[in-house]
């Protein structure tokens, strides 16, 4: 179980790279290119705390000025992720960002993967349906969320929705956990790592629904990309739907025996990063599920 909680949810004890990681479809990594996986790139910062060494030494910023070593790598491992970080946006700083694909050959294996379903795991497939049950992910109790404080992301209120019918079977954290009120004695630091955007709490959610009319189980994910840090990219050839106003992208997946759901991923205002997932077979749950994406979408309206 403690295997399957780490797929789910992380938190890295210093500053690194690593991806968003919701229910498979993100994998670990610690290099310094972006994560690639769905036609989506993500790479993010930690801002963790590193122990102070006795050992002092000067800053580039001020040779008169000394800082503990553990201060000093961290400005110097924040001041290179946030380059890399920025690059990755294409400038455009942290967020979630649709982007201009690498190259023409990449853009066509995307729209090519989208056409066709995509082939998961035995495994993969039974996590759908295994969350919340023996066997699967453990899942807080849909009740406790009302007055869950670990969160930084205020999840998305889907009054007047299909779910809103249904039976919230539960929910676990995501994304990174942001410790914004920690600070530092070196004001350096503390300007490198304060956002206004950041509070205390995990920057995303996955909660599980049953009984969504038309679909039965349904997963909603939503993470807070500019939040925890990071920057979030999907390639232009990977839109392929709507989300109510926003571009989207459909994609299928089932495992050998024929099992599997569709997803439906958009990104909100450059920051959030959405996804619902159904066991849909058929146009017309596909449809469901379109219906219901665009509702979750357009609720700010």
């Amino acid at each position: 179980m403690g295997r399957d909680i780490r797929r789910f949810t992380m938190i890295s004890a210093i500053i690194g790279v690593v991806s968003l990681l919701f229910w498979g479809w993100y994998s670990l990594s610690h290099d310094k290119d972006p994560v690639r996986s769905s036609g989506i790139n993500v790479v993010k910062v930690d801002h963790g705390t590193m122990k102070n060494e006795r050992v002092k030494y000067k800053t580039d910023d001020d040779p008169n000025t000394s800082l503990a070593i553990g201060d000093q790598l961290q400005i110097d491992a924040i001041r290179r992720y946030r380059a890399m970080l920025n690059e990755a946006s294409g400038g455009r700083g942290l967020g979630a960002f649709i982007v201009a694909d690498r190259d023409e050959r990449s853009a066509e294996n995307i729209r090519n993967a989208l056409r066709s379903v995509q082939p998961i795991s035995r495994q993969e497939a039974k996590a759908f349906d295994l969350a919340g049950k023996p066997g699967g992910i453990d899942l807080k109790s849909g009740n406790a969320l009302g007055s869950d404080r670990s969160f930084s992301i205020k999840p998305a209120n889907l009054n007047a929705t299909s779910i809103e019918k249904a039976t919230f079977t539960g929910y676990i954290p995501g994304g990174t956990y942001v410790n914004a009120s920690e600070k530092s004695n070196n004001p350096l630091l503390n300007s490198l790592i304060d956002s206004e955007d950041a509070s205390d709490g995990w920057t995303g959610i996955s909660r599980v629904f049953d009984n969504v009319p038309g679909l039965g189980r349904v997963i909603l994910e939503e993470s807070d990309i500019r939040a925890g840090g990071g920057v979030a990219t999907i390639p232009q050839s990977s839109i392929n739907h709507k989300a109510g106003d926003y571009p989207a992208t459909l994609g299928r997946m089932q495992d050998e025996f024929g099992v599997g759901y569709t997803m439906i991923r958009w990104i909100e205002s450059d920051r959030y990063l959405m996804e619902i997932r159904a066991r849909t077979n058929d146009q017309s749950s596909i449809n469901a599920l379109s219906n219901l994406a665009n509702d979750i979408a357009n609720r700010r309206k």
